[in-house]
C-alpha cells in the first residue's frame, strides 16, 4: 500500500486543507531497485521468468500459436518464496486498488473506491453506483486538478504474477 499524504493544517485558518499537488503513481510498481544486494539475488530466479514468458509469448503470438486474451485458464508461476509464503518474489507489483477524495477539507467531501476485476477491468465504486472505467481514468487520479475532482490516497498493490510457458508443441499455426 502507498499512502498520499493528501491534507495539511493551515495554522492560520485553523483548517485542515487539501494538497492538490500532482503525485503520479504507475499500474506497475517494481521495488527492485530499492532492495539489498542479497535480495536481489533471491529476486533474479522469478524476474527471470517474467523476461522468458514474455519472449515466449511474443514469439507464440507471431507464429498464431498462442492468444494471451483467449487463454481462459491460464498457469501461474508461484508469486512468493517457499519458505516464506505470502511474500513477494520479483518485487514486482500490479495496481489493484486505488481510493479516492472529492472535496476540499478532510471534514467534508465524498470518497470514491476504484478496483481492478480479475479480468483486467476496472470499476468505479460511487456509493450505490458501479461503473466501468479505463486504465487511463484510473490514472488521471493523481490530483493537480480542482480540489473538486478525484484525489487518490492509498494505492493498493499486489504481487505481480507471472504465467507458466505453455507446451505448445501440438499447437498448429496458421
Amino acid at each position: 500500500t502507498i499512502n498520499f499524504v493528501r491534507f495539511y493544517f493551515k495554522q492560520d485558518a485553523q483548517e485542515n486543507c487539501k494538497i492538490r499537488k500532482e503525485v503520479k503513481f504507475s499500474m506497475n510498481l517494481d521495488l527492485h531497485d530499492l532492495c539489498s544486494v542479497e535480495l536481489k539475488a533471491k529476486l533474479k530466479p522469478a524476474r527471470e521468468k517474467f523476461v522468458a514468458y514474455g519472449d515466449w509469448e511474443t514469439e507464440a503470438a507471431a507464429d498464431g500459436k498462442y492468444d494471451p486474451k483467449a487463454d481462459k485458464d491460464p498457469a501461474y508461476e508461484a508469486s512468493s518464496f517457499e519458505d516464506d509464503v505470502g511474500s513477494n518474489n520479483s518485487g514486482e507489483y500490479e495496481l489493484v486498488s486505488v481510493l479516492t477524495h472529492k472535496g476540499r477539507s478532510s471534514d467534508s467531501g465524498h470518497y470514491v473506491g476504484w478496483a481492478k476485476q480479475e479480468d483486467g477491468q476496472w470499476l468505479m465504486f460511487d456509493d450505490e453506483k458501479v461503473t466501468p472505467v479505463s486504465e487511463t481514468e484510473v490514472l488521471k487520479l493523481s490530483g493537480g486538478g480542482g480540489a473538486d475532482w478525484h484525489t487518490a490516497y492509498p494505492c493498493l498493490y499486489k504481487s505481480r504474477k507471472c504465467r507458466a510457458i505453455k507446451d505448445l508443441s501440438e499447437a498448429k499455426g496458421p
